[in-house]
């Protein structure tokens, strides 16, 4: 009875975990659900506390400490600077919801680490985002007969970029982006399992649904998330080849960070004047122009207000002649000033040199596959607003998994 009981707090999580996932991606398609986000999160902050108490807390470690530190100075920094900023009237709800989602990320996991949970996590997210997606490609069935699969990607003419269902096709180019991710994972932490049978045929279903998010990702067009992958996989592809060679895998850190390095400078001066505004016409994004903003002193310390990224272009801010907001790195440079960016990269990079330090404890495929998955959507976020933000299944979903990650040093998910 006692073992049976101890299963509880994880069963629970568990289910609350499904929940979110199943009623976060479905606000994002069609006409949405009854139950809003800002629900969901309150949701998972009341039950991951709850289980953390049932389940004997323990007490938080200095990166717990110091993670929490920087998202409560960032919120602070972001409600003071916007008290002050142009149009900072709007910000209000968007710092509620963006409150709420760091608390939620925070919470859920320090649950995730509590619970020694995070492969169950893993596994039970990328099987019910497969599920999701399936469904949605039956569903469009009738849509896709004919249609030329990489004419979206091409952008011909002609082409079709299909939705199936969802708000936009960058929203589900993430989704598909994100899962194909968490089965690379599962693929490779399937190879530990000794039953010869059960590896394979394991390692063959996740194939296949892969093949089957692959496809679902060429049909919406999303070039980001597509390359994005390519990137993902080129990379997974050479640290394999390197291994075997015995030779060090800090070059393939440091190429990725120079491609990231090298995007945010080319983001950053992509003004109207420039040469390199023909590299935003064939990207579709015209994002630098919103750094005309940043008119003032004060504009550039404080930004000019926490706002929703699709007032960018949705009102064109009474106005500013701004474009829809398309960059992380941008966006909350622009919203929070240069000191609310250099806070929230201090977050984001400080997350990236724990999984570095965890990688380097244990360099194993899966370890690195999880490192690069945080990579890879730090350089998603040169072309959506995608990085650590409440709007994005990406977000939602993986970003717990990588905070639970760093919250714990003896978290496996191989």
């Amino acid at each position: 009875m006692k073992i049976g009981l101890s299963r509880v707090p994880k069963a629970v999580f568990l289910i609350s975990w499904v929940m979110l996932i199943y009623f976060f991606i479905f606000n994002l398609i069609d006409k949405g659900t009854s139950v809003r986000n800002s629900y969901l999160f309150i949701m998972m902050i009341v039950i991951s506390t709850i289980v953390q108490l049932v389940n004997n807390k323990h007490l938080s470690s200095r990166v717990e400490l110091k993670i929490l530190l920087i998202s409560a100075l960032y919120l602070v920094w972001i409600c003071f600077a916007s008290c002050i900023a142009r149009y900072g009237h709007m910000a209000f709800s968007n710092i509620i919801q963006y409150a709420l989602f760091l608390a939620y990320i925070l919470s859920t996991a320090k649950a995730i680490s509590e619970l020694k949970c995070l492969k169950n996590v893993v596994y039970v997210s990328s099987v019910e985002i497969a599920l999701i997606l399936i469904v949605r490609l039956y569903r469009y069935k009738d849509f896709i007969v004919g249609i030329d699969l990489f004419s979206a990607l091409r952008r011909s003419i002609n082409s079709i970029r299909i939705t199936f269902g969802f708000q936009n096709v960058n929203v589900c180019g993430n989704l598909c982006m994100l899962e194909l991710c968490l089965l690379t994972i599962c693929f490779f932490s399937a190879s530990k399992i000794k039953k010869y049978h059960t590896r394979h045929c394991l390692q063959l279903m996740i194939f296949s649904a892969a093949i089957i998010v692959a496809v679902v990702m060429a049909f919406t067009g999303t070039r980001t998330a597509f390359l994005c992958f390519l990137i993902y996989v080129a990379i997974i592809i050479a640290f394999l080849y390197l291994s075997r060679k015995k030779k060090m895998v800090r070059q393939l850190v440091i190429m990725e960070c120079v491609l990231a390095i090298s995007g945010f400078i080319l983001s950053y001066f992509m003004i109207e004047t420039s040469p390199l505004k023909t590299i935003e016409v064939l990207t579709g994004r015209r994002n630098a122009v919103n750094l005309r903003l940043l008119d003032s002193v004060s504009s550039l310390l404080l930004g000019i207000g926490f706002i929703n990224p699709g007032e960018f272009g949705a009102n064109n801010l009474h106005g500013a002649n701004t474009t829809w907001m398309d960059n992380y790195y941008l966006y909350i440079l622009v919203t929070g000033g240069i000191i609310g960016f250099l806070i929230n990269m201090w977050l984001i990079v400080f997350i990236a040199k724990k999984l570095i330090h965890r990688f380097s404890e244990d360099k194993s495929i899966t370890n690195f596959c999880f490192l690069m998955t945080y990579m890879i959507f730090f350089i998603y976020g040169f072309f959506e607003t995608s990085v650590i933000f409440p709007k994005f299944t990406s977000c939602v979903v993986f970003l717990p998994m990588a905070f639970s990650y760093v919250f714990d040093n003896k978290l496996d998910i191989s």
